[in-house]
């Protein structure tokens, strides 16, 4: 193996704080404090030096997920935009850029020099020749063919390093009670999702699968599903936002890098909350003692997102989540 330096990428960021004293008296104090920071990485030379997208789809077959392009952010993600599910076919559909629609096109036009073979297979996807569409079957079929517009359909999805990150947190002492507030956020980034599709039930199972309790259905399958699930295509003519179940060593949506994969990662915690009672001195006194303090502390309590994965903040669907955590604490000075 040789190491070897792959790029180069400039790094900028910009940070503020503010703090403010609201109240500062003997019995009462209160303050607040925020923080926000933008951080900036900037690819100036890759391995292989795409100046664009389109540039990097040409040159290198993908399937979408993160491509290194100069003057992009690192963690720049491209694949197929969802554009829903076909009710006649169950498959999934993705959005055709400009420029495939200018392949679609060339297609059309020497459709009668393809061969039979690539004409019937074309057919699946392609059913108005008078027409360019705005959104195709994405075919889940193993022998489907991978038309030119497929790679050319690829566009930024987004980026996987948040925009903005930050926190503030708020502090109120009154006489002796005390109790202080952290949060933390992460804002213009995306997050992966469970991915049912890479382990769809199986189809085409063979006699030896069959006999050990394999099943081609839903309900009976060996993985588990999102609820939501259940509500999949089934027959022609349903309506719904969950396409058909195939084989997913077949499915090409499944291996393809879409927007169905991400979710927006935008999330507010609070990480820190805190809640502390020290005993009058003058009673300490009587009990001969110094100090006398109950505190309680809980750390990521609450978050709010519309991430429907584990947990936004480790950034993947399958990454183990932050646990929630609480202790009482007794401070005794004698």
């Amino acid at each position: 193996m040789v190491d070897a330096n792959g790029g180069v990428v400039t790094n900028t960021g910009l940070e503020f704080d503010l703090r403010v004293n609201w109240i500062r008296k003997d019995d009462l104090q209160f303050t607040t404090s925020f923080n926000v920071a933008r951080n900036k990485n900037v690819i100036v030379r890759s391995f292989h030096n795409y100046d664009s997208y389109k540039e990097a789809i040409k040159n290198q077959p993908s399937k979408g997920g993160v491509i290194n392009i100069i003057g992009k952010e690192v963690g720049s993600i491209f694949g197929f935009k969802n554009a829903g599910v076909n009710p006649t076919t169950g498959n999934s559909q993705y959005y055709l850029t400009e420029d495939a629609k200018v392949d679609y096109a060339r297609i059309l036009d020497r459709w009668w020099s393809l061969s039979p073979y690539d004409r019937a297979k074309y057919s699946e996807i392609i059913k108005d020749f008078d027409t360019i569409p705005d959104k195709v079957d994405m075919i889940a079929s193993e022998n489907s063919v991978v038309p030119d517009f497929y790679r050319t359909s690829l566009q930024y999805l987004g980026r996987t390093n948040p925009l903005l990150v930050g926190g503030f947190s708020t502090y109120l002492k009154y006489r002796r009670f005390e109790f202080s507030t952290m949060w933390s956020y992460k804002l213009g980034h995306i997050v992966p999702l469970i991915q049912d599709y890479a382990n769809a039930p199986l189809a085409g199972l063979s006699d030896r699968m069959t006999a050990e309790g394999y099943s081609t259905d839903l309900g009976v399958s060996h993985t588990n599903r999102e609820r939501r699930y259940l509500g999949y295509w089934k027959r022609e003519g349903d309506i719904t936002d969950i396409p058909k179940f195939v084989t997913g060593n077949f499915d090409l949506w499944v291996s393809s890098r879409n927007s169905d994969n991400y979710a927006k990662g935008d999330y507010l915690r609070l990480t820190n909350l805190s809640l502390s009672y020290r005993f009058d001195p003058n009673l300490l006194k009587k009990w001969n003692m110094n100090v006398l303090q109950l505190s309680l502390t809980t750390r990521n309590l609450l978050t709010f997102t519309r991430y429907r994965g584990l947990d936004v903040a480790t950034g993947g669907a399958f990454n183990y989540p932050v646990a929630r955590e609480a202790s009482l604490k007794l401070t005794v000075g004698i």
